[in-house]
Formats: structure tokens, C-alpha cells, sequence
């Protein structure tokens, strides 16, 4: 998969294991690959 996505091995070990978030391109690039659709929803709390 981190082949496919054009990141590092590494890279891709700290995404799975929660360690870090990857970037908006990075999660384009998944979810076109996955075919899976996310909702991102930023709320604020006053």
C-alpha cells in the first residue's frame, strides 16, 4: 500500500499505528484507492 500511495515504508507504519495523521493529499489519494468516502466536520464549541 505505501507503495501504491508514493510514501515510505516507515510513513505509512506510523499512519497505521495511529501515530500520526496523514495530509489532505495523502488522504485523497486513499480514498480514491479504497473507494471509501469520509466526512470531515470541524465543530466548534463555544
Amino acid at each position: 500500500m505505501a507503495y501504491l500511495l508514493g510514501i515510505s515504508k516507515e510513513y505509512y507504519c506510523k499512519i497505521e499505528n495511529d501515530k500520526i495523521i496523514p495530509g489532505r493529499k495523502l488522504i485523497q489519494k486513499i480514498t480514491k484507492l479504497t473507494g471509501i468516502k469520509l466526512n470531515f466536520r470541524i465543530v466548534v464549541k463555544r
